[in-house]
């Protein structure tokens, strides 16, 4: 190096022959170049096997599926992320209310498929329904839809204003 040449990362020298420069202006050495390139190509050629394929296996349930199953992922080879779209929904309510998908499906079932409060049926967004939980002890009360959710979240699960707003609405009702 005491002679003013330069290096690549590698060590390879970046000079004559055994110097690239790329459409962006870098400088890139040949050697790592066809290393580079060669990678690539064995990378897309096992990306072009699985997307020929048209679906993989879930590395979490081990079950092959169709890509629509698992949810975009640029940095994947397929672009699809490793884990199905329903063991990411069984991973999220087992961190946040401590029931999995199959104990969703079960609270599902039990109440008819309907909300607890307005009783509008939940069958057209059965992955989608609320967990209702106290937010004190953590503790889940049922499935809602999202519109009565938002609204008990909006009273802050406050009966005492619960209790003020049906009063409110009994008294004020146009006739």
């Amino acid at each position: 190096m005491g002679d003013g040449q330069i290096d690549c990362k590698r060590g390879h020298p970046l000079s004559g022959e055994n110097l690239y420069v790329n459409p962006s202006g870098s400088k890139v050495c040949i050697q790592c170049r066809k290393l580079w390139t060669k990678r690539y190509k064995e990378k897309n050629k096992k990306k072009a096997i699985l997307l020929s394929k048209g679906s993989k296996v879930c590395s979490r349930c081990k079950i092959d599926k169709l890509f629509d199953e698992f949810r975009k992922a640029n940095d994947s080879l397929t672009g699809r992320s490793s884990w199905c779209k329903d063991c990411v929904r069984d991973h999220s309510l087992q961190n946040r209310y401590g029931i999995s998908l199959a104990d969703h499906a079960r609270m599902l079932e039990e109440q008819n498929y309907l909300c607890l409060i307005c009783l509008c049926d939940l069958r057209g967004f059965v992955k989608s329904a609320a967990v209702d939980h106290c937010h004190e002890t953590g503790k889940v009360r049922g499935l809602l839809c999202d519109m009565c959710n938002k609204g008990l979240g909006a009273f802050r699960d406050d009966v005492d204003s619960l209790e003020r707003a049906v009063k409110y609405l009994k008294e004020s009702r146009w006739e």
